[in-house]
């Protein structure tokens, strides 16, 4: 039989794990040639482990240095949510201690998504203040925020959004929640959510149509998301948010949206829509702008 590629050997090994096959699967693992395949099918290892709870296996697989000479990987959420549903959430925490530098925080903020989504908000609030990198522990408050705002609990997810001192990971958390108050019938709220999402001037030209159509996707109001869009005052921003619109409608609302578009004036987004939607109205526009008969 011929040598199988390296994505078919760490199949086979994350396959034979599952079937209790653990020393055969860590066989298979060692005969991968090429080291980045081979750590590769090691990592699909740890996860199958975690996910027949089995954290034990995982952990020590993890601490294998021959395995990792080359660096240890961040320990999958997996792994941190095995140990939490075996209500040892301190474990959890203490995979952060097997890395080290930046990916510390990574690690710290894998742990307290898993204690997020096992309703362990406190405990993930405590981990999260373990970060020492502003910029990471920015983006673990928005996940926290994000979840909490899937979960309804709008009040304690705007109380974390305002912990946020980076504004690109504020408007994440801010994205979420005027997704979650939309869903909820919250109109009101959700456009205070919005306005924050997209107001000057941390803000990049292309986030606002971002928010907006998630707000579309959310509940279907496409005359909402038509004066939400609409209501953006800076013009290249406003054309992006009602292209992004148009493009998830049907196609006469899709040319009702376009037109409006053009009305700030031939550009990119719009024409590159058009073309889809109605090639043959490309011609007109370049014998308009050629002065053509």
């Amino acid at each position: 039989m011929p040598w199988p590629g390296p994505s078919a050997l760490a199949e086979l090994s994350a396959a034979l794990t599952r079937a209790s096959e653990r020393d055969r699967a860590y066989a298979v693992v060692r005969r991968i040639p090429e080291r980045r395949d081979r750590q590769t099918a090691a990592l699909r290892l740890v996860e199958a482990h975690a996910d027949a709870d089995q954290p034990e296996l995982a952990e020590s697989l993890l601490l294998d240095d021959e395995l990792w000479a080359w660096g240890r990987p961040n320990p999958p959420e997996r792994l941190a949510a095995a140990w939490i549903r075996r209500g040892l959430p301190d474990r959890a925490e203490a995979l952060a201690d097997l890395v080290q530098g930046r990916d510390r925080f990574i690690t710290l903020a894998t742990a307290a998504a898993a204690l997020t989504s096992a309703g362990q908000v406190d405990r993930a609030r405590s981990v999260i203040r373990r970060i020492d990198d502003q910029w990471g522990r920015d983006r673990a408050l928005a996940s926290l925020a994000a979840a909490l705002a899937v979960a309804g609990d709008l009040d304690a997810a705007e109380a974390t959004s305002r912990e946020i001192t980076d504004r690109s990971a504020q408007r994440l958390a801010l994205q979420a929640l005027a997704v979650a108050a939309e869903k909820a019938g919250d109109t009101a709220r959700a456009d205070d959510y919005i306005a924050a999402a997209t107001e000057p001037p941390a803000v990049h030209i292309g986030e606002q149509e971002k928010v907006l159509t998630e707000v579309l996707l959310a509940t279907g109001d496409f005359a909402r998301a038509e004066r939400l869009a609409a209501s953006i005052t800076e013009p290249y921003a406003r054309v992006k948010a009602l292209v992004a619109l148009a493009a998830q409608v049907p196609p006469t609302t899709a040319r009702h949206l376009l037109a409006r578009a053009f009305c700030d004036g031939l550009n990119e987004p719009a024409l590159e829509l058009l073309g889809t939607l109605q090639p043959e109205a490309l011609p007109t526009i370049a014998r308009l702008l050629l002065g053509e008969d």
